[in-house]
């Protein structure tokens, strides 16, 4: 019965954290999905909740470096943006994103120099 009360807990916080992370919530979100990921009973919102995770992850880094790059913190932004494209193990949207950004900041750069 226990195993049952705890599935469904982990349940709860998976659907909680997917819900905030499809509304840009990340930190809410990552702790939500933390607690589900912390279920002591194997069960699918568990491991549903630790793939999410990295995008909770990189989703709170991308908004970080996307609000560095609109109070024109260049340098800072384009280090944010670098980190989660060149990241090896995360293959997720803000990859993605960050990759594009990047080669945005690439051609504002050229047109400004020529």
């Amino acid at each position: 019965m226990q195993g049952g009360i705890e599935e469904i807990g982990c349940r709860r916080h998976l659907a909680k954290g997917k819900a905030l992370l499809k509304r840009d919530k990340f930190a809410e979100g990552r702790s939500l999905l933390q607690m589900a990921v912390d279920c002591v009973v194997p069960c699918v919102a568990r491991d549903e909740a630790r793939e999410l995770l990295p995008d909770c992850e990189f989703g709170l880094q991308y908004t970080e470096a996307c609000a560095k790059l609109a109070a024109g913190e260049h340098v800072a932004a384009m280090e944010g943006f670098t980190k989660i494209a060149g990241d090896t193990c995360y293959e997720g949207k803000f990859k993605k994103l960050a990759t594009e950004k990047l080669q945005e900041m690439k051609e504002a750069w050229n047109k400004k120099t020529n």
